[in-house]
């Protein structure tokens, strides 16, 4: 993972929200000594730095709503936040990387929010190691905000990785005069370093809570153990969502994936799902997403719920085309989470000119209470997520046993929400990992960004043609004198634009028609050089 591109960049690059004349103030790095003139200021940075975060992969501009469209998980045809684009059919829609275009916000503010908190992290790694800075009562807060930084670092590089197509790897130590870029799979693996530098500090901090204001809804349980917890659940995300299709994957490390979720505390045992108050920590995606009018749920999902329902809306409503006499209104499944999670909808609000592929009867209603007034826990990092993903690695490991323990668990939600019968031990592993993924549609359903979009692609299963990750945005490149450049230009070659798709289980087959060579899967064509 050593292929980066050899362009010398100067500390503007982590320059925030740059104006179209390049008239630039940098937010990225703000008066070290007005932020950090005193222990207390120095917890106080600290404690906004995950708010960051949060909000960002949560964001109305951002990718979320982006990518739960391009994984066909929502739905949705308005043209916000670039859903529509991305969601067009056919996938052959470049991204424009251009101050002129409407959403060209969600690349850049996903951009500037990860590496503004990853820049307030650094700061802070710097005043406690060099500045020699100690805080709390007698130092008491020193070791664990260390390793908080540390865990800042993992999840910004990490989400930089697993969104862009490169990016920069910034630290401590770093010289900000003469920074390069990096490929999406060199940022990818220091984010999980940084990770794994957070366990070790953890480990060495001992016992500790950290300050009610690190997140909110979270004073006093944030212990060490749950800290812990939480690191390596994002650990294991990050370990096995960043290949960019089917053969990359083939990479994955399914025993160190096993080990992560094993060892120690283990992953998430509780749900980590902030507390939002819509002001300083707010979840926009799930608002939007879930909002009456806004965005629904493709029918891909429903179609995983009742086999016998059509996975696509037929072009032109022609119910004939998918050998249909009419609309069949309500889907039906064993899976009681159909009827306590979605609302079916006999009409339609979405334009019927912006393709009626975007059609669907079912809106996402578990959290209509919390929608009410969009404050309170709502889902983010799920117990269930890590689970299904220990689940995975175990298959993947040989252990079909395990994972079909703990899909089987009757106190999981597949039993306890589902009420779904036993997966038998006869089943095979395609039908045990197809199970896993389908937890992970239902019941993290519209949760953190991308989890859908992560498993589709290294599964080889958004549509021919979906971008797989995002150009670097404009403004960076401007700034630094890079030559712009875009995703989707070229032909879908598997790295930057998928060359596959998916078929439901009614068997529609989208794209309509099939990718290039289907039913086959040629292979990738030659992975881009950053050369």
């Amino acid at each position: 993972m050593k292929k980066w591109i050899k362009y010398i960049l100067f500390v503007g690059l982590v320059a925030a929200y740059s104006c179209a004349d390049l008239d630039v103030e940098n937010l990225n790095e703000p008066d070290k000594d007005r932020a950090i003139g005193s222990p207390d200021d120095l917890v106080g940075l600290a404690s906004g730095t995950f708010r960051t975060v949060y909000n960002q992969l949560m964001e109305y501009d951002g990718l979320a709503l982006g990518m739960g469209v391009m994984a066909d998980w929502n739905s949705c045809s308005w043209g916000n936040a670039g859903m529509n684009d991305l969601s067009h059919e056919p996938r052959n829609n470049a991204f424009q990387n251009d101050l002129t275009y409407a959403y060209f916000p969600i690349i850049e503010d996903h951009w500037t929010e990860m590496y503004k908190a990853l820049s307030a992290a650094n700061d802070i790694i710097n005043a406690i190691e060099v500045d020699g800075l100690e805080l709390g009562d007698n130092g008491v807060l020193t070791a664990p905000v260390r390793a908080w930084c540390s865990f800042i670092q993992g999840v910004t590089h990490g989400y930089i990785g697993l969104s862009f197509d490169r990016g920069n790897i910034i630290d401590e130590t770093t010289d900000l005069t003469a920074l390069e870029f990096f490929s999406y799979e060199d940022v990818c693996a220091a984010g999980i370093d940084y990770l794994y530098e957070t366990l070790d500090l953890i480990d060495a901090a001992g016992t500790f809570v950290l300050p009610e204001t690190f997140v909110r809804g979270y004073g006093g349980e944030m212990d060490q153990d749950f800290f812990e917890q939480v690191v390596r659940t994002f650990l294991a995300k990050i370990l096995i969502s960043w290949p960019r299709n089917g053969t990359e994957a083939q990479q994955i490390d399914w025993n160190e994936v096993l080990t992560v979720l094993t060892s120690g505390a283990g992953g998430l045992e509780t749900d980590f799902n902030p507390d939002n108050d819509d002001v300083t920590w707010v979840n926009n995606y799930l608002g939007y997403q879930r909002l009456s009018g806004w965005g629904r749920v493709d029918h891909r999902i429903i179609n995983k719920m009742d086999p016998d329902y059509f996975s696509r809306w037929p072009d032109e409503s022609n119910w004939g085309n998918i050998g249909l006499s009419e609309d069949p209104g309500a889907a039906e499944s064993d899976d009681a989470r159909l009827g306590s999670d979605f609302e079916y909808l006999p009409d339609n609000n979405f334009r019927a000119d912006r393709g009626h592929y975007h059609f669907s009867h079912y809106r996402f209603k578990r959290f209509d209470d919390w929608g009410v007034t969009w404050t309170g826990s709502s889902p983010f990092l799920m117990s269930w997520e890590a689970k299904l993903i220990e689940a995975e690695a175990r298959l993947r490991t040989g252990d079909k046993d395990g994972a079909i323990a703990i899909l089987n668990d009757p106190d999981g939600p597949r039993k306890v929400r589902g009420g779904l019968a036993d997966i038998s031990s006869e089943a095979t592993n395609d039908e045990v990992l197809a199970a896993i993924i389908y937890e992970k549609e239902i019941e993290c359903y519209d949760a953190i960004m991308g989890i859908s979009f992560f498993d589709m692609r290294r599964m080889d299963m958004l549509q021919y043609g979906t971008l797989n990750h995002f150009p670097v945005p404009r403004t960076e490149l401007e700034l630094v004198g890079v030559p712009v450049y875009t995703i989707g230009t070229q032909e879908p070659d598997g790295w930057d634009r998928a060359l596959y798709g998916w078929v439901g289980l009614d068997g529609q087959v989208v794209p309509v028609g099939g990718w290039p060579g289907y039913p086959d899967k040629p292979a990738p064509g030659p992975k881009p050089s950053f050369e």
